[in-house]
């Protein structure tokens, strides 16, 4: 199995991305992919060199931050074209992949592809502790991971009235809904019936939208928890309360996009009732209101319920208003 990692890495984080690459480097692997999305000078300068001392890296430069979607699209084209690549590696520069964690992939991809075709599989690895993912495999609930039916960001109305499910400890791997970008193994086969990221939605949950795209196609998308990727830099999105991130957080471009996406997404895949849906928005909206309230957070409210219209309209892409 011949593969290429793809990293997308930007601003000033070679620092995280050269340990990420040295880990690769002994993995064996057919290439790596980096594609730069507008480093700063310092980081631009170190990813040449270390591409120019590395003769499996092979560097693609972008002019401005394009988002994750066309950064990726760009890394997975360089791939097609390469006919002596088979597989692909998605990782994020800040995704450290446990020492035997190829090998897991190499051995669970072969157990699939003994039972499925090449481009019905798409695998990864647990990263970090992340219990909803472990709890999706566990008790062999792939579709708690996007999220029920008529759901609204991270609330349904009937969460308050939790069912009990419980876990079975010796359960290794199962089908999830979705999966981040940051792990994902496949063959290249996968991108002809699935086609590439989305680049309407620029920087958050294109990849959701790529699994459920995977999904209606007939594919399966499975969580190995035998092995892991660590998170070197704890995600935003995952420290703390959600809410609490959007109602008193600093980086409104992330809350705009964030919001907005996630939005589109659910109303893309997830609405069958618009009763309930617009039910749980009403709750869940008026949360972020009362503590960005409370915190004086204007501007907060501002860029939620904008987000809140885009999302619900359909107005995606990169806005200038919130740009990186």
């Amino acid at each position: 199995m011949n593969t290429t990692a793809i990293i997308v890495t930007y601003g000033n984080r070679y620092s995280y991305l050269k340990q990420v690459v040295d880990l690769l480097l002994s993995f064996n692997l057919h290439g790596i992919i980096i594609v730069n999305n507008n480093s700063v000078k310092e980081s631009h300068d170190a990813l040449v060199e270390l591409s120019a001392n590395n003769r499996v890296i092979k560097l693609v430069n972008l002019g401005k931050n394009t988002g994750s979607a066309y950064a990726i699209k760009c890394g997975i084209e360089t791939v097609l074209d390469d006919t002596e690549s088979d597989f692909i590696w998605l990782l994020d520069d800040d995704n450290l992949p446990y020492p035997d964690a190829y090998d897991t992939l190499i051995r669970n991809m072969g157990e699939e592809l003994r039972k499925y075709k090449n481009h019905q599989i798409i695998i990864s690895l647990l990263r970090g502790n992340r219990r909803n993912y472990i709890n999706a495999v566990k008790k062999s609930m792939p579709y708690s991971i996007i999220g029920k039916k008529n759901i609204f960001r991270s609330f349904h109305i009937t969460d308050l009235f939790p069912s009990k499910t419980a876990a079975d400890e010796s359960i290794i791997k199962g089908d999830v809904s979705a999966l981040p970008y940051g792990g994902m193994f496949f063959h290249k086969d996968v991108i002809k019936e699935t086609g590439f990221p989305d680049q309407r939605f620029y920087l958050y949950c294109d990849d959701f939208d790529f699994c459920c795209r995977h999904l209606a196609n007939g594919g399966r998308i499975i969580l190995s928890l035998e092995s892991g990727i660590d998170d070197i830099e704890q995600s935003w999105n995952i420290k703390g309360s959600a809410i609490k991130n959007i109602a008193r957080g600093e980086d409104l471009f992330k809350i705009y996009y964030s919001v907005r996406n996630r939005v589109f997404l659910e109303k893309k895949y997830l609405v069958t009732s618009w009763i309930v849906y617009i039910f749980n928005m009403v709750f869940y909206s008026a949360l972020v209101t009362l503590i960005a309230l409370s915190g004086l957070k204007f501007n907060n409210i501002k860029t939620y319920y904008t987000a809140l219209y885009h999302g619900l309209t359909g107005k995606m892409g990169c806005n200038e208003k919130y740009s990186i």
